[in-house]
């Protein structure tokens, strides 16, 4: 639901798999990536931004953090499956 706990989890177990939205309470997206990138293994997850509100200035500051996957809400659900289906191939390829 929010930044601190996807970090509070984060620190738990690193994920290898992140969707995440640039507008949500508290740290917005850019923050919470920047600190989950910090984490042991963090800089290998693969990051999903699903946004509607991310301009292109957020954009680029995601890039920065290693993203390249963006998709824009609302967003068909057949779309997202896609996405993450791609993702999770990636993460398999060594």
């Amino acid at each position: 639901p929010d930044g601190e706990t996807a970090l509070s989890l984060a620190y738990l177990a690193t994920p290898d798999l992140v969707l995440l939205d640039f507008d949500m309470p508290g740290l917005d997206g850019i923050e919470t990536l920047s600190e989950l990138r910090r984490l042991p293994r963090g800089s290998d997850a693969r990051v999903l931004v699903i946004s509607g509100t991310a301009s292109e200035k957020e954009r680029w500051r995601f890039a920065v953090l290693g993203v390249t996957d963006f998709l824009r809400k609302p967003t068909a659900p057949e779309d997202l499956v896609a996405t993450v289906s791609k993702l999770l191939r990636l993460q398999s390829t060594p």
